[in-house]
């Protein structure tokens, strides 16, 4: 059910300045009624990365909702590698994901709406020893931000 890791999609995905985010996300796999939450890793121009416990495959067409930000953002994409996770997360598999029908200028303000609200994380847990959910600060900062 895993593939190795096609190292030319992975390169492929390498073209693109990876973003580091750590925040829910819902999936929803083509076919499947359920969709399931996971963790995103990084996102890029050309995809994004994250984890779970089911191990898709490649060619797998998957549905990704950002239930936190402002606007409801669904991304289709398609998974193209998939590995088992680190050691320390026995049963979980890393996945990579390309996207399919969005254009570079949605996913560029997707990637700086999802940075600002990482940033804006870290740094209240830095200043002020705040430490807030993902949804807690995308509330916040959308609050603060919004219409600017």
């Amino acid at each position: 059910m895993i593939d190795a890791i096609d190292t030319a999609s992975r390169q492929d995905g390498r073209r693109y300045m990876r973003h580091p985010v750590n925040i829910p996300i819902s999936c929803h796999k083509e076919g499947h009624r359920t969709p399931s939450w996971h963790e995103l890793r990084n996102m890029s121009y050309g995809g994004l990365s994250f984890v779970c416990n089911e191990a898709y495959c490649p060619g797998d067409i998957i549905d990704i909702e950002f239930p936190g930000l402002r606007h409801r953002t669904r991304i289709r994409g398609e998974i193209v590698w998939c590995s088992p996770a680190a050691e320390t997360k026995p049963h979980q598999y890393l996945h990579g994901m390309k996207f399919l029908d969005e254009g570079d200028h949605h996913h560029a303000q997707l990637i700086e709406q999802i940075c600002h609200i990482e940033s804006y994380r870290r740094a209240q847990q830095l200043r002020y020893g705040r430490t807030l959910t993902c949804h807690e600060a995308a509330e916040e900062w959308i609050a603060k931000h919004a219409g600017h």
